[in-house]
């Protein structure tokens, strides 16, 4: 953590990647040597689509994969999660969903058997697992399906762009322009924000990808003190974690002391208060509420702090750097009557 740093521990990780278990390409080992000894991660997940192309994962390659995983975990120092990807069809289907389970021992459900999102999300809760839908404005969001216990976080950015708006600076994979997150979160459904690669490890990532290195297109920021798989499932799962577009940015935002994914019973004016440290010169930091930008300011150092009013439904605040590498932390929501 770098010393210049005030705010509480912040852990980065990758949890949506393939291999070559599906459509991707190297070992499932790969993932984890990678994330942890390559980009110094302090977690990471594979999600090999369970059933994808004609393949589906059978029960002797699921064991082995949650082995793997298993293998990987080091409590304290570096956590993996079990997962999978649940490959629905592209919209008006339900789309793509990363199923993150408490541990191994639990069966994958397939598309091929339940492929309702909403029954997917519901037959998950029953497992305590959790799910989040991606590259949502190119396959869809599945807005019928969401919950915000068994879905509480969307992923924003990957390989395939920027889902935060339409016409992103980033850009991203498809026209699905009424499934994007801001114009979803302006509709009242609410989730927190979470980014990854996606990365299947090919190089620009069929041409579609704006960095060379797809691993580095996306990461998922968590808020706690523990580096351990149940602790950094815990912060996700209660929406105090952020999204990246693969720059480690450091993010703190809260309200009265309430962290970001908070639901809070407050009418009027509130006090947001905001604190960033970039890798390079902060160029723009924002606080966005369904009216668009709120308050802003332009710090052009690395370092940014600032307090900022806003009425409004709920409010997240954006991270722009020189470099044009971004963050957005999880909205903070308010019950209004």
């Amino acid at each position: 953590m770098p010393k210049a740093w005030s705010g509480p521990q912040v852990l980065f990780g990758d949890i949506q990647q393939h291999s070559a278990h599906s459509d991707g390409v190297g070992s499932a080992e790969e993932a984890y040597l990678r994330a942890r000894y390559r980009y110094g991660d302090d977690f990471a997940s594979l999600t090999d689509h369970e059933s994808f192309l004609g393949k589906r994962i059978g029960p002797g390659e699921w064991a082995y994969l949650q082995a793997v995983t298993e293998r990987h975990d080091d409590p304290g120092e570096f956590a993996t999660i079990v997962g999978y990807e649940w490959t629905g069809k592209a919209y008006p289907g339900p789309g793509h969903k990363c199923i993150y389970l408490p541990g191994p021992g639990l069966p994958i459900i397939s598309r091929d058997d339940v492929p309702s999102g909403r029954d997917i999300v519901q037959q998950i809760r029953e497992q305590d697992a959790f799910t989040g839908p991606h590259h949502i404005g190119w396959t869809g969001a599945d807005v019928p399906g969401h919950d915000p216990l068994g879905q509480p976080v969307w992923e924003i950015c990957s390989c395939h762009g920027c889902y935060e708006h339409p016409d992103h600076p980033l850009g991203h994979r498809g026209e699905l322009h009424d499934q994007f997150a801001k114009p979803l979160l302006d509709s009242g459904l609410r989730f927190g924000f979470i980014a990854n690669s996606d990365s299947h490890g090919l190089l620009w990532h069929h041409g579609e990808c704006r960095k060379r290195d797809p691993f580095r297109t996306g990461l998922t920021a968590v808020i706690t003190a523990t580096r351990t798989r149940e602790a950094i499932l815990e912060a996700i799962r209660a929406r105090r974690c952020y999204a990246t577009s693969g720059a480690k940015i450091l993010l703190d935002i809260h309200v009265a002391g309430f962290p970001m994914g908070s639901e809070l019973d407050i009418e009027g004016p509130v006090e947001v208060h905001t604190r960033a440290l970039g890798t390079t010169d902060i160029e723009r930091i924002e606080l966005v509420t369904p009216d668009g930008v709120a308050v802003s300011d332009e710090p052009k150092s690395p370092s940014a702090s600032f307090v900022g009013e806003v009425d409004a439904p709920y409010v997240y605040c954006r991270v722009t750097q020189a470099d044009g590498e971004m963050a957005w932390s999880s909205p903070i929501f308010f019950n209004r009557p």
